[in-house]
């Protein structure tokens, strides 16, 4: 919310005698009319010197008008006085208040004046100095304050008239105070200074007795001098706040491995909860929740230091008890090994993360080697996964299956191929399958959801299949664990790509090639073959045509009409300074030209006029290199390669 501090002096302005001034209002660029406007708040006198926020929250950006008026016993109004100020939109976020400095009268200058005793990093600084007035002679002077932020950003300078009068000094016997509100102004009640001074800094307590818990008050307070005489009236708002009370159920008990979870403490104020853990090892504060990091019994406190409309409240402890996790062993089928297979890990996995255990029940034909199963011989055994538990894990109940050593298979006993669809959308893809051994295999073909099987001994070829991927896998009759799988994809033709460049130069055409194995190109009428993807044909002078398809028409067509300009070159070429271009039979009287780096950066652009078949560029400036011209005659474009010595 946006304020304006502002300090005021009123007079009645007029010759009344023994006025005294009863209200006094503001307002902010428009008169609501006397008596309807904002209230000040003071204590009834005949002259009114006050300082009091006015929000700004509801006050547009720009320069406004500040009012001020006060009203008589009588009922009558003084003069309206009025000061310029300007509203405006400052971020603050991230700014903090680093250092503040004042002067009397004369301004040394920004960061020269008398520094003053704070706290730095604070959003807002409320400090309380003292200003040596001794060298300072009789009659009225000026407080000048102002405070830098860590933007290095000085703020405005607030000020402040004061009168240093002759004689010697008074002491401080007595202050006294009260508070008000709107429609509530309460006794004023009298503290007497324990060792008066001209000058006091202590703490006391002052009598609250007469205001309502949850209620903002202004604590109007002010010295009494030994001699009678009163200091200026000073202003603090605040708020009478109230206890709260902390309710933490007890907790209930987790398991290790349990979520993240809000312990449940409340207060009455409503306010955030802070939680402290005795045992980290067990549990610790994440976010303002309990994270469990391990088994035990921990001690967890919750507290709430309150804030401007609470008191703190008494910490309340409870005991979180975590017990052990459960956890499961995760035993994945062991395929049909092969006598000559090398040691492996069977790859059971315990939730917990824990190392698994294996035994073997046959150690003629699975021993244990170094945490790694070793192939003894041909047959079967059953592997046991255990795992024992620890400080945070109950033991996992163990499980067992049953392992199957065969005969030995040729690493490359089964190859696989597959022919591609003749267009996009057939079905007439295929898989291939030979196996070097002979065996009664089932293969398991799947495309998405769909799975086929296909019985073979040797060989097996999978017809009318779509363009996609499939899995493959081959399993042995008689052999359960047997499972060998294949990733394949049947390939489905590209759209046949054609990137033509004319070489006006040396009236050939250069073609790059792409989709197709084999390229038909029709040039004016004749037709050649190749499998080539780079390939230069010629072109005859005036309008060619040429057509390209592959063997397969589903690849697509790709067709163009070329006209090549009688005559066009460009010499010398390479060029070092001066590149003439000569038109042949063109009747066009003026070119446009542009001149492109091989990265496809325009590097030249200009319109030349066309005398007797011919103009010339100058193209000095260009770096040695190479270089494409685009030479447009009445809209036929031509492109050179050029080369810049």
């Amino acid at each position: 919310m946006r304020h304006l501090f502002t300090s005021m002096l009123l007079l009645a302005l007029c010759t009344f005698a023994n006025a005294q001034v009863k209200q006094a209002e503001y307002f902010i660029d428009n008169d609501p009319g006397f008596g309807k406007a904002a209230i000040v708040n003071f204590v009834p006198g005949t002259d009114l010197t006050n300082k009091f926020n006015i929000p700004l929250n509801k006050v547009v950006t720009g320069m406004h008008t500040l009012y001020l008026r006060v009203r008589d016993a009588q009922g009558r109004w003084s003069l309206t006085n009025s000061s310029i100020f300007f509203v405006c939109e400052v971020a603050i976020k991230n700014k903090v208040l680093q250092k503040a400095e004042y002067y009397v009268d004369n301004d040394p200058g920004l960061g020269k004046a008398t520094a003053v005793t704070m706290s730095a990093n604070q959003k807002d600084a409320s400090v309380n100095f003292k200003v040596d007035v001794k060298s300072l002679s009789a009659g009225m002077h000026t407080l000048n304050v102002r405070m830098l932020d860590n933007a290095n950003s000085w703020s405005l300078t607030t000020q402040r008239m004061f009168v240093v009068k002759d004689g010697a000094l008074q002491n401080i016997v007595s202050l006294k105070y009260y508070f008000i509100k709107t429609g509530f102004t309460s006794d004023t009640y009298t503290y007497s200074v324990p060792v008066p001074s001209p000058s006091i800094s202590l703490n006391f307590k002052a009598n609250l007795s007469a205001l309502t818990t949850g209620q903002d008050y202004t604590m109007q307070i002010y010295a009494v001098l030994a001699n009678g005489a009163q200091s200026e009236i000073q202003s603090k708002t605040f708020k009478v706040i109230s206890a709260q009370t902390i309710t933490f159920p007890a907790i209930a008990t987790k398991i290790f491995g349990d979520p993240d979870f809000d312990p449940g403490a409340t207060t009455t104020s409503a306010l955030p909860i802070i939680y402290t853990t005795s045992n980290p090892a067990v549990a610790t504060i994440v976010n303002g929740k309990l994270r469990i990091t391990g088994a035990g019994t921990v001690i967890i406190t919750a507290s709430q230091a309150g804030n401007q409309d609470y008191t703190a409240a008494l910490p309340v402890s409870n005991n979180l008890v975590v017990n052990k996790a459960s956890q499961t062993i995760t035993f994945p089928s062991v395929l049909v090994k092969n006598v000559k297979d090398p040691d492996f890990n069977p790859s059971a996995t315990a939730s917990s993360g824990l190392p698994v255990i294996y035994t073997s029940s046959n150690l003629a034909v699975l021993t244990l080697v170094n945490g790694q199963l070793h192939i003894a011989g041909v047959g079967t055994s059953t592997i046991t996964a255990t795992q024992a538990g620890n400080a945070n894990y109950l033991p996992a109940a163990s499980v067992s299956q049953d392992v199957q050593v065969i005969f030995s298979l040729p690493a490359n006993n089964f190859t696989l191929s597959t022919t591609s669809v003749s267009c996009k959308g057939n079905n007439n893809g295929e898989i291939n399958i030979t196996a070097a051994s002979n065996q009664n295999y089932t293969a398991t073909v799947t495309a998405g959801t769909i799975s086929t099987t296909y019985p073979f001994a040797g060989t097996l070829s999978v017809k009318n299949l779509p363009a996609g991927t499939y899995s493959v896998c081959v399993t042995i009759a008689g052999y359960a664990a047997f499972k060998q799988c294949f990733d394949v994809v049947v390939t489905e033709p590209k759209d046949l790509s054609v990137y033509a460049v004319v070489n006006p130069t040396l009236s050939t055409l250069n073609l790059h090639l792409e989709g197709g194995s084999t390229y038909n190109i029709n040039l004016n009428g004749v037709v050649t073959s190749t499998s080539k993807s780079d390939v230069i044909v010629p072109l005859a002078v005036g309008r060619n045509t040429i057509k390209i398809t592959t063997n397969s028409l589903c690849q697509g067509i790709y067709e163009k009409v070329i006209d090549l300009p009688p005559g066009i070159t460009a010499y010398p070429n390479p060029f070092d300074r001066v590149l003439t271009l000569s038109v042949g039979k063109d009747l066009s009287s003026a070119a446009t030209v542009e001149v492109f780096d091989m990265k496809g950066t325009k590097v030249y652009a200009g319109k030349n006029s066309i005398s007797q078949g011919q103009t010339t560029l100058d193209l000095a400036a260009l770096a040695p290199g190479n270089y494409v011209l685009k030479l447009v005659l009445n809209n036929a474009e031509t492109h050179i390669k050029i080369i810049k010595k």
